[in-house]
């Protein structure tokens, strides 16, 4: 995957800006809220796995909304599917709240309203799926947002681990 963003070599003062900047641009729009500006670190990469868009992201402890304003600037043909690989992400979605921890797999609708809490450390890997292409598979989505899949079963454990393995094998 090809790294699209980070805070490495920008001024501290600057880092949250330039990062938010870039993921509403390139992960989805949203109001973020970071602990601590002057020691926020980010990290965005991106790449692709056929249709499938990959984006992974590594960020200090903030806070992000995604509003209906938000919505009307998201691209709703998509999908996410969340997994947790590193810290913790608090997600609430259509009056659900999930705990990801390192493994965990979740499903998220930017055609929604959510809310999440990235702590320290947080690292998160992103498939934006087709929505028709999950649909197909699945039916409606609404209800399998802010679920915890964990990988506490042979089948969920491998789910986590080949989602886990997908950002070595992105198109170039």
């Amino acid at each position: 995957m090809k790294t699209v963003f980070s805070t490495e070599h920008i001024h501290p003062r600057e880092r949250f800006a330039f990062w938010h900047d870039v993921a509403r641009k390139d992960v989805v729009d949203h109001e973020s809220t970071p602990v601590c500006r002057n020691t926020f670190h980010a990290e965005l990469r991106a790449g692709s796995v056929g249709d499938i868009g990959l984006v992974s992201f590594q960020n200090s402890d903030m806070a992000v909304s995604h509003t209906r304003r938000h919505i009307a600037h998201a691209n709703i043909d998509e999908l996410f599917i969340c997994r947790q690989s590193g810290g913790q992400i608090a997600l609430e979605q259509d009056g659900r709240n999930v705990v990801l921890e390192a493994g965990d797999i979740t499903l998220n609708d930017p055609a929604l309203p959510y809310g999440a809490r990235f702590s320290k450390g947080s690292e998160v890997l992103m498939l934006k799926i087709p929505r028709q292409l999950l649909k197909a598979r699945l039916g409606k989505a609404r209800e399998m947002t802010a679920r915890a899949i964990k990988p506490g079963t042979t089948e969920t454990g491998l789910l986590s681990a080949t989602l886990a393995m997908l950002p070595q094998h992105t198109d170039d």
